[in-house]
């Protein structure tokens, strides 16, 4: 039921796409330079994908290249309202002032010719390291657009105060963006050097600029349902879809359960299971759980991506694939969709690109032609 189902509504895209672009040591290389690309964000604006931060390995002279990786010091776009191959397509490169990030937090704004906030990740390389800084790139609605620090906060002394994350769990509604937990350490904030979790939860209001910081302990909309939560992933899951709020949940799946008070390490941090589900409501703050059935995936899961789609009709399906068990040093490579309001998983049929992690993941919408 379920590939024909996909096949017939959305397309898929995994970020780890090389390009026939001439050159060595690019953002862009040539197809038969490029290896892989890993430590990257997404989000899908207009008719464009947009791409930051990460590393990228390729080969140099018919032999890879000795560094483990380059930084990419560009944002990518990609064109998706045209048919491309991953042989042929298309990537533009757009400057950044900004300090190349692996991983960083996104949260996407799509009003006007849309944009997105770009905050913490690692610094590539442990280079360049700053305090806290969030970042705003805003799209020209052609594949283009420009960066900026943004430092226009309704409370810019709730953000002053804020350590910059890595590992977080993000989503975000039309006009609010939230971050559950995550980490720091040397390489993603200036006087750290062990790394140490964050509890709690951020949200930050798009529309009025202000942003605030909550604890497992406070009432109110934005106390975080879990008090610490390393290497998760979030998903919005929007109203009228199979959920019972009015303003959509935000469904969280995986990660690791860490300490405030020691040491950060994954492989003895509790991993958490993907058969107690994990919602908020991001207007109340308002906290469910319930109990998933079918093929449920293995864990302890941390760093794999996740996306979904309305089904008409029906409600709606959340797929993940890949990731990383940190308790035994190894991956996965497989997929599975989550259906709702039936709260059933089921396994998908295992993708042929081999184990990834650290990778993101989107759903396009696309009318097929019956001719």
């Amino acid at each position: 039921m379920f590939p024909a189902r996909l096949a017939s509504l959305f397309g898929f895209v995994l970020i780890a796409i090389p390009a026939a672009v001439q050159g060595v040591r690019l953002d862009v290389p040539r197809v038969e330079d490029f290896v892989r690309r890993w430590n990257v964000a997404a989000t899908v604006i207009g008719d464009y994908v947009y791409i930051d931060g990460g590393e990228i390995n390729q080969f140099e002279n018919g032999t890879i290249d000795e560094a483990p990786v380059y930084q990419v010091n560009s944002t990518l776009s990609i064109d998706i309202s045209t048919s491309w191959t991953t042989s042929d397509v298309s990537i533009r490169t757009i400057g950044k002032p900004n300090a190349p990030r692996n991983a960083p937090m996104i949260w996407t704004d799509k009003e006007g010719t849309g944009g997105f906030y770009s905050w913490g990740g690692v610094f590539s390389l442990g280079r360049s390291v700053t305090g806290s800084e969030m970042w705003k790139f805003s799209a020209d609605g052609r594949g283009g657009g420009s960066w900026s620090l943004f430092q226009d906060f309704a409370n810019p002394e709730a953000f002053k105060i804020l350590l910059s994350p890595e590992r977080g769990a993000y989503a975000n509604t039309d006009d609010k963006g939230f971050l559950i937990g995550g980490s720091v350490w040397g390489w993603t904030q200036l006087g750290f050097t062990d790394t140490q979790a964050i509890p709690g939860m951020v949200s930050f209001d798009m529309r009025t600029k202000e942003i605030s910081n909550g604890t497992a302990n406070d009432a109110g909309s934005n106390r975080s349902p879990f008090e610490t939560l390393i290497g998760a992933r979030a998903h919005f899951i929007p109203a009228n879809t199979g959920t019972k709020s009015h303003q959509g949940l935000i469904l969280v799946l995986g990660g690791h359960r860490s300490y405030v008070d020691r040491q950060v390490s994954l492989e003895d941090s509790p991993g958490f299971d993907f058969r107690n589900l994990s919602f908020f409501d991001p207007e109340t703050g308002e906290r469910y759980w319930q109990i998933a059935t079918g093929d449920i995936p293995p864990y302890p899961r941390a760093h794999f991506c996740v996306t979904g789609f309305a089904v008409a009709g029906v409600g709606y399906d959340v797929f993940i694939f890949g990731g990383r068990n940190e308790a035994q040093q190894s991956h996965y490579d497989d997929a599975y969709i989550l259906s709702l309001p039936g709260f059933v998983w089921t396994l998908f049929p295992t993708p042929p690109a081999g184990p990834r992690f650290f990778q993101s993941v989107f759903t396009i919408i696309f009318t097929m032609n019956p001719h």
